[in-house]
């Protein structure tokens, strides 16, 4: 089981994220952008590949172009800019608890 951490919040998944990225976009759509990223980038292995942020991102970006996209990962990314927001505010000196 993977975990993602920060102060307060956490995410568990059952698989990795990668795997659940791939489960929602789609296994075939995945595959073929990992391994076109595998050929540009020159990764061998695919497990080196998987862990690339640039890999990764590249993926998500032409599946976001073919309408596909990550709602774990849209939902993560939102929950980390809504942490940020709330420490930011914590800051500002005219911020009322």
């Amino acid at each position: 089981m993977a975990c993602l951490t920060s102060r307060r919040e956490f995410a568990c998944f059952e698989k990795t994220l990668e795997d659940e990225i791939r489960d929602e976009i789609g296994p075939e759509l995945f595959d073929e952008q990992l391994k076109a990223c595998q050929e540009t980038l020159g990764f061998r292995k695919k497990k080196h590949a998987v862990k690339n942020p640039l890999v990764i991102s590249t993926i998500i970006t032409e599946s976001k172009k073919r309408g596909r996209t990550s709602q774990i990962l849209e939902n993560i990314v939102e929950r980390i800019l809504a942490l940020k927001r709330a420490d930011t505010s914590r800051d500002d000196p005219n911020h009322k608890l």
